[in-house]
């Protein structure tokens, strides 16, 4: 049984090399975000696309 859980800890932590990568490919742009946005800056924000609703539709209401 104990062989069995040194395999599950060796799996799961070869399994978290890549997203441990990604987390630190991704950092410098994720600082770059959050000081754009807290410094009221704003120069990465999107408009809202769907201004028809042809994709994103929400329930009408009707009487009862």
């Amino acid at each position: 049984m104990d062989k069995l859980w040194v395999f599950a800890d060796i799996s799961v932590g070869v399994s978290s090399i890549p997203n441990v990568i990604g987390v630190l490919a991704l950092s410098g742009v994720f600082f770059e975000l959050m000081k754009d946005r807290l410094s009221g800056r704003n120069c990465y924000a999107t408009r809202i696309i769907d201004t028809s609703r042809e994709y994103v539709k929400t329930p009408s209401r009707t009487a009862s």
